[in-house]
C-alpha cells in the first residue's frame, strides 16, 4: 500500500502534541501561540490561518482530533503488555503491578495528550469545550477499560457497590491525571513510586471477591469506632512515654498534694475529683501523682491515712498496747464512717480494681506503722501471737476495716466485730463490750 504523506492540516494538528511536550508545564498556562505550531509543523503562519480563521477555530478542531486519536503502537504494546502480565500473576502480584503502574504512570507523563487535556480545562466552562474533553476521556477510559476487565477475569474482582466499572474507570482516570500533572510540576514531592500505591490502595476498598458481598458503606462501617479506640490507644501512648519520663514525688511535695486534695474536699465531692484538677492545684503532673499514689484510690488511702494520723496525735494514747491498738482501728473505722466517697474510693485497692503504686511509691503510712509498733509491743507482752508477723497482721486490719466499712458493701455487713475477731485469732485478749451506737469522738 503507497504511503500517504500527512496534508499540512494533519501536521499543524499533530504539532499542538509536540508543543505541549517540548515546552514547560507553564506554556498550558500562557495562553496560545500561532507561531509555536507552525513552527513545529514546518509551515508558515499563512497557511495556518488558511485552515483555521482564528486560533480559537483551530482549538476547537483540535478538541476533535484529541478525541478521535488513535493510540500509538507504545500504548498499545503497554496496555497488552500489563493486561497479559497481571490477568496471569498469582504469586509476587503486588510487586508486578506496582512496576505495571510505574510503566502505565510514565507513558501517562510522556503523553502530550493529557497537557493538551490539562490546558483545555482552562476552558471547561465553554459548553462546546467541555463536550470535547468528555468525548476525550470516555474514549480513553474506553480503552483502558480493556485492560481493566482482563485484569478483573484474571483476579475475579468486580467493583464493589456503589461504583460500576464505569465509575472506577473514571475515577481511576482523573486521578491519574491529577497525580501525572501534580509529579511534572512538583516530582519531588510526587515520585512516580506513589502512583502505584494509591492505586493499589484504591483497589483494595474499590473491588471485591465474587464471594465478597459487602458494600463499600457495609465494609468501612467499622470507621464509626475509630474515634474512640483511637482515642484509648493515643491515651494509652501518653500513659505508656509518661511512666518513663515521670518521677515519683518526695515526702514533702507527696504531703502538699494530700492536704490540696483534703482542701478540695471542702467544695467538691471526692467522686467528682480528678487526679487532673488535683495535680492541677498542687503543681504536679497526672503522671507523678500516679508514680506516688498508684490511683486516685491510693490518693484516697493516703488521706485517710494522715487524717486518723491527725486524730490519734490529738487525743491521749492508752497505756497498754492492746488498748492503744483497739484506739488505732476505732478511730481509723470512725474515719471511714465520716467519709463514705474516700472509703469507696480505697475499697478499690484491696479488690484490685485499680492499678498498684509503683515499688518506689513515698511510704506515707502513718496508720500503718503505728499499727506495727502496737503489734509489736503487744506480742512483747505475751498478748498476741508472737509467730505473726506485725505488718501483715496490721495490713490484715486495714483490709478489714476497708472492706467492712465501705458503703457498697452496707447491705451485706454482718454484726460481727471483724477486727475483734482478727485479734482473737491472733490470741488478743477479750474487748470489753461496747455500746450500742460507740464511736470514737470527733478530735
Amino acid at each position: 500500500m503507497p504511503h500517504h504523506p500527512l496534508t499540512a492540516r494533519q501536521r499543524l494538528l499533530d504539532a499542538a502534541f509536540d508543543v505541549w511536550l517540548d515546552e514547560p508545564p507553564a506554556v498550558l498556562f500562557s495562553g496560545f501561540s500561532v507561531s509555536r505550531v507552525a513552527k513545529a509543523a514546518g509551515v508558515t503562519r499563512a497557511t495556518f490561518y488558511s485552515y483555521w480563521p482564528t486560533s480559537e477555530d483551530y482549538l476547537r478542531d483540535l478538541l476533535v482530533h484529541l478525541a478521535t486519536r488513535e493510540d500509538d503502537l507504545a500504548l498499545q504494546h503497554a496496555n497488552t503488555t500489563t493486561a497479559g502480565t497481571l490477568a496471569v500473576a498469582r504469586s509476587g502480584a503486588v510487586d508486578i503491578m506496582a512496576a505495571a503502574c510505574e510503566q502505565e504512570f510514565q507513558r501517562l507523563i510522556d503523553d502530550p495528550a493529557l497537557r493538551l487535556r490539562l490546558g483545555f480545562l482552562s476552558k471547561m466552562d465553554d459548553p462546546e469545550v467541555a463536550e470535547q474533553l468528555r468525548a476525550a476521556y470516555r474514549k480513553d477510559e474506553a480503552r483502558k477499560s480493556q485492560s481493566y476487565g482482563v485484569l478483573a477475569d484474571g483476579w475475579g474482582r468486580e467493583p464493589r457497590p456503589p461504583f460500576t466499572n464505569e465509575s472506577l474507570h473514571a475515577l481511576f482516570q482523573s486521578v491519574s491525571d491529577a497525580m501525572a500533572a501534580r509529579h511534572v510540576v512538583d516530582p519531588e514531592m510526587f515520585p512516580a513510586q506513589l502512583y502505584p500505591l494509591v492505586v493499589l490502595g484504591l483497589m483494595m476498598f474499590m473491588t471485591r471477591r465474587a464471594d465478597d458481598s459487602r458494600t463499600l458503606p457495609e465494609l468501612v462501617q467499622h470507621v464509626n469506632n475509630w474515634p474512640g479506640v483511637g482515642s484509648l490507644l493515643q491515651e494509652r501512648r501518653r500513659a505508656e512515654e509518661a511512666s518513663r519520663t515521670a518521677i515519683t514525688l518526695d515526702p514533702v511535695t507527696a504531703w502538699g498534694v494530700i492536704r490540696a486534695a483534703r482542701r478540695m474536699q471542702g467544695t467538691m465531692a471526692w467522686s467528682e475529683l480528678t487526679l487532673t484538677e488535683i495535680g492541677s492545684v498542687a503543681g504536679v503532673s497526672d503522671e507523678s501523682l500516679l508514680r506516688t499514689f498508684g490511683s486516685k484510690s491510693g490518693l484516697a488511702m493516703a488521706i485517710i491515712d494522715v487524717a486518723v494520723g491527725e486524730r490519734l496525735d490529738a487525743q491521749e494514747p492508752a497505756a497498754a498496747p492492746m488498748s492503744e491498738l483497739r484506739r488505732i482501728t476505732s478511730v481509723t473505722a470512725d474515719e471511714l464512717r465520716r467519709d463514705p466517697g474516700l472509703a469507696a474510693s480505697a475499697l478499690l485497692i484491696f479488690t484490685g480494681g485499680v492499678a498498684l503504686p509503683a515499688r518506689d511509691m513515698v511510704d506515707l503510712s502513718i496508720l500503718r506503722a503505728r499499727l506495727r509498733t502496737q503489734i509489736q509491743a503487744a506480742q512483747a507482752e505475751g498478748q498476741l501471737r508472737a509467730d505473726l508477723d506485725a505488718d501483715s497482721l496490721g495490713a490484715t486490719l486495714v483490709r478489714v476495716l476497708v472492706t467492712d466499712l465501705a458503703p457498697n458493701l452496707t447491705s451485706t455487713r454482718s454484726s460481727i466485730d471483724l477486727v475483734d475477731l482478727v485479734l482473737t485469732g491472733a490470741a488478743a485478749p477479750a474487748s470489753a463490750p461496747k455500746a450500742p451506737g460507740h464511736s470514737v469522738p470527733a478530735a
